[in-house]
C-alpha cells in the first residue's frame, strides 16, 4: 500500500501541474477503511485524487509503518485499521518522532484544518514535555523540517535555573517560529508555557518565550500577548511573577507606542482590565508577607496608569 502511494505520488509530480491528478484508486481505499463513516462517505462522493490527497495519504502510511515499528503497545492491525491518523500521529509524537507530524499538518488541505490544529496542538504540548523531560530520552531532529536548530541563550523572571542551551529548546523555539501564527492566533505559545508550568513548576521560562508575548504590544499594537501570559501564571498561581509582568505592561505600554495615533487605535486601548482584577483579587487573598511589596506596586501602578489616561484624555479634548 506505502509503496503504490509513493509510485502514484512521484509519477503524479513529474507530470504537468494541470495532469496531477487520478480517478478514486483502490490503493487508497486500505487507509479509508480507518477512517469515520462520515469522511469514508466524503471519500467516496469525490472520485479525483490530486497530488496533495495523495501526499496526505503517503505521510499517513509512512506514519502508520513507524508507529507499528515503535508501539509494543499496538498491532499493526490495530494502527492501521483502528486507529485515526490523529492518533497515529499522536504516538509518534509522545515517541520524540515530530518530523512526519509536523509533514502531514503541512500537507493538508484548508478543508481539514481542525486536523491541522489537532497536530500542531500535540507537537505543541510533546515538544515543551522534551524539554523539560529527564536527560537521555530520544528526539527526532526536524532539520528536515524546520530552518535552522541550535542553542538559545536565555534569562527568565521565572524560578529554576536556566535550561534552554539543549537541542529540544531550539528545535520547540524554531517550531513556535514557523507556526505559531496569526491563522492560529498565536495559540501554540500558549499551550507550550501553560505545558512548561504544568510538567515543572518551577521551571525558568525562557526570556525567548516571555518576549514573544510580549512582543505584540509593539509588533501587531495588541494587548493580547500579555493578557495570554497573565491569563497562564494566574492559572499556575504565579501570582508574583503575574504581578511583575502587569507592572511592567503598565509602565511601558505608552513607551512602546509612543504615537499618540497608536494609542488610540482600539486594539492598543484593548488593556486587559479583566486580568488586572482577577490579578488584584488573587492578591487580596493571599497571606504571603512577600506579596504584600507586589500588591502595594501594582496598585501604584493601576492608579498612574489612570491618571495618565485622564490626563491624555483632557488634551484630546482641549485639542479638539
Amino acid at each position: 500500500h506505502y509503496r503504490a502511494l509513493l509510485v502514484a505520488h512521484n509519477s503524479l509530480s513529474l507530470s504537468k501541474e494541470e495532469f496531477r491528478w487520478v480517478e478514486n484508486a483502490d490503493f487508497v481505499q486500505h487507509a479509508r477503511n480507518s477512517e469515520s463513516s462520515k469522511q469514508a462517505e466524503e471519500a467516496e462522493e469525490n472520485q479525483i485524487l490530486t497530488l496533495e490527497m495523495i501526499k496526505c495519504e503517503l505521510i499517513t502510511s509512512r506514519g502508520r509503518l513507524l508507529c507499528s515499528e515503535l508501539s509494543q503497545d499496538h498491532s499493526p492491525s490495530v494502527l492501521f485499521f483502528h486507529k485515526s491518523p490523529i492518533e497515529v500521529f499522536e504516538l509518534l509524537a509522545k515517541k520524540g518522532k515530530y518530523k512526519l507530524v509536523t509533514d502531514l499538518a503541512e500537507a493538508l488541505p484548508v478543508d481539514r484544518q481542525n486536523e491541522k490544529d489537532m497536530l500542531l496542538d500535540i507537537v505543541s504540548r510533546e515538544l515543551a514535555r522534551h524539554c523539560v523531560s529527564p536527560v537521555g530520552q530520544g528526539i527526532d531532529s526536524l532539520d528536515a523540517v524546520m530552518s535552522g536548530s541550535g542553542s538559545v541563550a536565555a534569562t527568565s523572571q521565572f524560578l529554576g535555573a536556566p535550561q534552554d542551551q539543549s537541542q529540544p529548546w531550539g528545535l520547540l523555539k524554531d517550531f513556535l517560529k514557523r507556526f505559531d501564527d496569526r491563522t492560529c492566533n498565536y495559540r501554540l505559545r500558549l499551550i507550550v508555557t501553560d505545558t512548561l508550568l504544568t510538567e515543572r513548576r518551577n521551571i525558568c521560562v525562557p526570556q525567548w518565550l516571555l518576549d514573544s508575548f510580549k512582543n505584540d504590544l509593539i509588533e501587531r499594537k495588541s494587548f493580547q500577548g500579555y493578557a495570554d501570559l497573565l491569563h497562564i501564571l494566574l492559572k499556575h498561581e504565579l501570582i508574583s511573577d503575574a504581578s511583575g509582568i502587569a507592572i511592567e505592561m503598565l509602565q511601558t505600554w505608552k513607551i512602546l507606542l509612543t504615537d499618540p495615533r497608536e494609542r488610540q487605535k482600539s486594539g492598543a486601548m484593548c488593556i486587559p482590565y479583566n486580568m488586572l482584577d482577577a490579578l488584584a483579587s488573587k492578591l487580596e487573598t493571599q497571606h504571603d508577607h512577600g506579596l504584600l511589596e507586589a500588591k502595594a506596586g501594582l496598585e501604584q501602578a493601576i492608579q498612574h496608569h489612570f491618571a495618565s489616561m485622564r490626563q491624555e484624555s483632557l488634551m484630546l479634548t482641549r485639542k479638539m
